[in-house]
């Protein structure tokens, strides 16, 4: 989300260096109170190891333990070394700042400070810094709410006004002129920006005296300034050395005040080439990666769905060519087994055909499993309702699993709640649903356990089916993971010979969405399990409604 230190580097030394009086420029970023120590993980990660928010001492008690503003960070910085002293600093934590941080991002327009003392600076003379606000729409928000809420940071420049004049004078010859700047919009005890000492009064009264005695007049040559939001004033008073070594005064002045105004300008450069650049480069880049985020999440997209696609048909294929010839193998061997054509002699071929018939009616049932997904996931699975009685259905059910469950001693209860009322469903789903649980139950109970069916109608008047057993039971995680497709659950009691394909509750899950229901399961390991149907309102039906359906 952030750009690297190496892209930022180079723009910022596109500027650096072409600005008098630049000192530095950074990019300080918006951070969330919550968001700091993810923030300082992520900094630290991008090549500075010990990088920490911290913030200026206030000189005033707060008013208060809660802090009232969000973070302004400076995240990146350039010159690094020479500025490191000032990497992490909450800029918003100092009043001066956080003023003209608050004008910048309410007007979107750029914003100088009042004076101050720059945190990295090696030297004695005030600074200014000029805040650009950078939002997270490729244009400034029309309104105050939305530039707030989109603030994503500043670009900000960091002046030192020694460097400015002093790149404002050098090369000129002159030496012996006074400058002072003054900074009009700020309270009068906080106006003087240049030089950070006023004269000493003596030294005062003696170049009073020298400018009379020299006949020159001791009311200094002024311009007023204009810049970003402040109004600045330059007064420049030369000294009488001056005046004895230049008699073109005025010319001297002249040059002197451009040579300073030309500086200053060049903030409003820095302001507009900042602009450009950081939006521009900025918007480029988020704009890029999201394009290539969009097409590549699009390619995934496609290349999942064709996947998918090509998976169910193959699936739904091979499903059918399957069950052609082994439809065939299960009627041959029903034929062998009643002994359609004769005695097989031999006790052993008779219990082969049983095995036979076993492991062909093991697969039949693993590939209509497949069928059924293929089916659902295709959305071709049609729904057949009408008016199911509860009670008859589940004993239908609990019959098909009597002699498996009694070669292991598993009893088969069911407790049918009195005057049940009526569900309307697909009853072929049902069955499959019930049948589907109910094998389960069996599968994973030992000798001489229970497997429960229950019913119930909820204070909604929703119809409820509970199978229950006293099992092996699961573990949380696997409860999870039992409900997915092609996942198998760790049964003790049955070998790998005869697992299924791990699609039975995943199946059974589907079929209640398309009812309008829920399957919802409890389970503790060595407690058993409890599967839970609960149907919609609207599928439940009075049985006194029968007989004027019928």
């Amino acid at each position: 989300e952030h750009i690297t230190r190496q892209e930022y580097a180079i723009f910022a030394n596109s500027v650096l260096g072409r600005i008098d009086g630049l000192h530095a420029i950074s990019l300080n970023l918006r951070v969330h109170e919550h968001d700091k120590a993810a923030f300082e993980r992520q900094m630290r990660s991008m090549g500075v190891p010990d990088f920490k928010i911290w913030e200026i001492p206030s000189e005033l008690p707060r008013p208060s333990p809660v802090k009232a503003y969000e973070s302004v960070v400076v995240s990146y910085i350039e010159p690094l070394e020479s500025n490191r002293p000032a990497l992490g600093l909450d800029a918003a934590s100092n009043p001066t700042r956080r003023a003209a941080l608050h004008t910048a991002r309410d007007t979107g327009q750029p914003t100088m400070t009042e004076r101050l003392t720059l945190v990295q600076g090696t030297r004695e003379d005030y600074g200014v810094l000029v805040f650009l606000p950078v939002y997270n729409t490729q244009t400034v928000p029309s309104n105050m709410a939305d530039r707030r809420s989109e603030l994503y940071g500043y670009i900000v420049g960091v002046f030192s006004f020694g460097a400015v004049i002093e790149n404002a004078m050098s090369g000129t010859g002159v030496d012996d002129v006074d400058i002072t700047i003054l900074d009009r919009s700020a309270p009068a005890e906080t106006s003087l920006l240049y030089p950070k000492t006023e004269l000493p009064a003596h030294l005062a009264r003696v170049r009073r005296l020298e400018s009379s005695a020299s006949g020159v007049m001791d009311n200094p040559w002024t311009s007023p300034i204009r810049i970003a939001d402040r109004a600045w004033e330059i007064q420049i008073r030369p000294t009488p050395k001056f005046n004895a070594a230049n008699r073109l005064t005025t010319a001297w002045f002249i040059l002197v005040g451009c040579l300073i105004f030309a500086s200053v300008i060049s903030i409003v450069v820095l302001i507009v080439t900042g602009r450009q650049r950081v939006i521009e480069g900025m918007v480029n880049q988020r704009t890029a990666e999201l394009v290539d985020k969009t097409m590549h999440l699009e390619h995934i997209k496609t290349e999942a769905e064709r996947a998918n696609q090509a998976k169910t048909d193959f699936l739904a294929s091979m499903s059918h060519d399957l069950r052609t010839p082994l439809n065939a193998i299960l009627g041959f061997t029903d034929m062998m087994r009643v002994g359609v054509y004769g005695d097989l002699g031999n006790p052993k071929y008779k219990g082969y055909v049983e095995d036979i018939h076993r492991s062909g009616s093991h697969l039949i049932a693993l590939i209509d499993d497949i069928l059924d997904v293929s089916k659902i996931e295709a959305g071709k699975f049609v729904l057949s309702e009408d008016r199911i009685q509860i009670h008859p259905l589940i004993q239908r059910s609990m019959r098909q699993l009597d002699v498996i469950a009694a070669s292991s001693n598993i009893r088969l209860n069911a407790r049918i709640a009195p005057h049940m009322q009526d569900l309307w469903a697909d009853e072929k789903i049902l069955t499959q649903i019930l049948n589907n649980l109910l094998s389960n139950a069996v599968k994973f109970t030992g000798v001489g356990g229970q497997v429960n069916v229950s019913t119930q109608t909820d204070a909604d008047d929703a119809i409820v089916i509970k199978v229950s057993d006293t099992g092996c039971g699961m573990a949380s995680d696997e409860i999870a993971r039992a409900l997915n497709a092609f996942e198998q659950i760790h049964n003790p009691y049955v070998s790998d010979v005869h697992k299924g394909t791990g699609l039975g509750l995943h199946i059974c899950t589907q079929l209640m969405d398309l009812l309008g229901g829920k399957l919802e399961i409890e389970s503790a390991i060595g407690k058993g399990t409890t599967v839970t149907l609960r149907f919609p309102p609207k599928r439940t039906i009075d049985p006194i409604a029968r007989s004027d359906a019928a």
